[in-house]
């Protein structure tokens, strides 16, 4: 048998891949881009999957992610089950607009810890953040309508605008339009995306590990924080920096004029919301973390103005007062998360036991 050999001389040194490759890679970058486009444009995919990596960022609470300090790195669990909806007749039906604070209880948002399921005697809870518009059917008579209106001390100097609840009498079911939805891109941008791909890109456990020892050194060493955040003075929480160094701070003075103009901007939405059907609207104010757990903090002086507000003798409406209820609470047991803006287990409960034993069984 005769074994034919065919020999090539192929000299590969010869060939110049850098072309080649530098096509690959072009091809591979526009295939990437064209996806990511799609991506940021599709609502849905938007909607589940980047907030799926923001809420596995705030796993360890918003301030923990801005500090990186590692004594912080507490994850953040669930409190308790969400409310079902019973979609019938008659009975309780309990209506709130808020910001996050709400939306923790419901289960909203970047951390889903509620415990909507605690409320009793409801039969249906519909929730909608300022930011988002929710749209009713005719509110039925047969029920007791409660809608109870919130919103943080850090934002209730800012006057609301009355379109987040709409009544449409030819709709069926409840409709909520979700701005954060419908926006797609644009909403991402105006949550600077640039920040919010780094964090995405450098969450994984090396690159949290070594943001970690560059915080610790830079606190410890130069006694360095990230510009939006405060440690308190016995250090054991951080505090959002707006709420301590800024017009909105729990510690700018607030002259009578301007308790005037919160209390009528909340009057007018007391008297829209009643006009508009409901039978009973509530207002609160949940306080801001650093005026319960540290309201002398630094040497300065909380200036009091959810009591201001509470004590206006222009109030029109009822008013429940969240800052004593979670003032006296937090002498036992704290109320807040030491490395979150928001209401922990127990403030949550707090809420939900005041409502239950004073609105609801009313």
């Amino acid at each position: 048998m005769k074994l034919n050999l065919y020999i090539f001389n192929f000299d590969i040194m010869k060939i110049n891949f850098i072309p080649i490759f530098l096509k690959i890679l072009k091809r591979i970058f526009i295939f990437f881009l064209i996806l990511f486009f799609l991506f940021l444009h599709s609502p849905y995919l938007v909607n589940n999957y980047i907030m799926f990596f923001i809420g596995k960022m705030s796993i360890y609470g918003d301030l923990y992610k801005m500090s990186n300090l590692a004594k912080f790195k507490i994850e953040i669990k669930a409190c308790g089950n969400n409310f079902l909806n019973k979609d019938l007749e008659g009975g309780n039906n309990l209506f709130l607009l808020g910001d996050s604070f709400l939306g923790r209880i419901m289960g909203y948002g970047m951390i889903q810890n509620g415990n909507s399921s605690d409320f009793k005697n409801i039969n249906n809870i519909n929730y909608v953040n300022w930011k988002d518009k929710i749209i009713i059917p005719k509110l039925n008579k047969k029920s007791r309508n409660i809608l109870i209106i919130e919103t943080v001390e850090r934002y209730s100097l800012s006057p609301r605008e009355f379109n987040n609840i709409e009544i449409d009498n030819n709709l069926k079911k409840v409709h909520i339009i979700n701005n954060f939805n419908n926006l797609g891109i644009n909403k991402l941008l105006s949550l600077k995306a640039e920040s919010l791909i780094k964090q995405i890109l450098f969450f994984d456990p090396f690159s949290m590990y070594i943001k970690d020892i560059k915080a610790e050194l830079n606190y410890n060493l130069f006694d360095k924080l990230n510009d939006e955040i405060v440690i308190s003075d016995d250090k054991e929480y951080l505090f959002y920096n707006q709420t301590i160094n800024s017009l909105n701070s729990s510690f700018n003075d607030i002259n009578i004029n301007k308790i005037d103009n919160i209390v009528e901007n909340y009057n007018l939405l007391y008297s829209y919301y009643k006009n508009i059907g409901f039978d009973e609207v509530y207002i609160t104010i949940i306080p801001n973390k650093v005026s319960i757990v540290s309201p002398n903090f630094n040497g300065k002086t909380y200036n009091h103005l959810i009591e201001k507000i509470r004590d206006s003798k222009k109030i029109k409406f009822p008013f429940i007062d969240m800052y004593t209820e979670l003032k006296k609470v937090n002498k036992v047991t704290p109320v807040y998360y030491n490395n979150d803006t928001h209401w922990n287990c127990k403030g949550m409960n707090t809420f939900i036991e005041y409502v239950n034993k004073y609105i609801i069984k009313n």
